[in-house]
This record gives structure tokens, sequence and C-alpha cells, in this order.
């Protein structure tokens, strides 16, 4: 079953600054929020998740901000490239959908739309891509197929949001 997404006011977006990764990000408020969680092999600074909207409802859409340090001259776009050659290397069935750039950010950003599955279950995600200084910042925004036009503005919301 698909949940329908209902646009959320600024008001109930909920700012989050991880201390010793020093970025910022906006989330709905009502989603449970994890600090420093480690997933597989991945460290997650910042992890916010949406609560079930009923026994029906399977997937609980996400959003979450890995950091890592990369060369401090490398631009936003090879830093997409490096990553899009990584991805299928960890994501099983990786298909690439799309890429573009973030308008009206506070910090520039380019993004990748793509699906893949985990423990059995497909997923779309769109991940958008920061740098500052020495480090590289990937936001993820993950969801059902069936469900992530309806989160689509919201995950740009997030994204625009995003401040390293």
């Amino acid at each position: 079953m698909a949940l329908a997404f209902q646009p959320l006011q600024a008001a109930s977006m909920k700012s989050y600054t991880h201390g010793t990764e020093g970025f910022t990000l906006k989330y709905p408020s009502e989603w449970e929020a994890r600090e420093d969680v480690t997933y597989e092999l991945f460290k997650i600074p910042f992890l916010a998740i949406r609560p079930l909207a009923g026994e029906n409802d399977t997937y609980r859409e996400n959003v979450n901000v890995v950091t890592e340090k990369v060369a401090p001259k490398m631009s936003l776009e090879v830093y997409l490239k490096a990553n899009l050659k990584e991805m299928p290397k960890g994501l099983q069935s990786f298909k690439k959908i799309g890429t573009g750039t973030l308008s009206g950010g506070k910090t520039p950003s380019e993004y990748l739309i793509y699906s893949h599955k985990s423990q059995g279950i497909k997923m779309k995600a769109v991940v958008f891509f920061y740098r500052k200084g020495p480090k590289g910042y990937s936001v993820t925004c993950t969801s059902t197929p069936e469900g992530f036009d309806g989160y689509w503005d919201l995950f740009q919301a997030m994204g625009k949001s995003f401040k390293p």
C-alpha cells in the first residue's frame, strides 16, 4: 500500500546539527532521529526515519548523512562520478536512473537518483552530494519505488536545507 504524502509546512521541520561533523540538516519533526549509527560497514553520523503509518505500512522512508575524507580540490562533479563508480559494487541490483543539479539550496549540490535492493526490498533513492574542504558529504533519501514521487518535494527540501 502506497502512502499518500502530504507536503510538510516549514514549521513541521526540525533542524539538526552534528557536533563533530559540523553539518546541519532539516528533517520532518515527527521522524525518529538517530545519531552515529553503524550499518554494515558504514558509520552514519545522522539518520532520520519516518514512523510507520499503520499496520499495513511496510517501509519507513528515511534520510541519512555520510561523510568521508576526500582530496581538498576534488570537484563536486568528480565526487559524484567517483561515488557512481563505487555504488554498483556495494548495492544489490543497482541501477542509475538520472543525475541533476539541486538549485536553491544553501550549498551547491549534484544529485543521483537510483534504485537498488536491500534485504529483498526494492528501493528508490536520491543522494545529494556536497563538498567542503577535505570532506565529501552524501545525503541519501530513500523510499519505495511506488512512494518516491510523493516524497520528491520533501527530499529536495531536505537536500536544500543541508549545510556542511
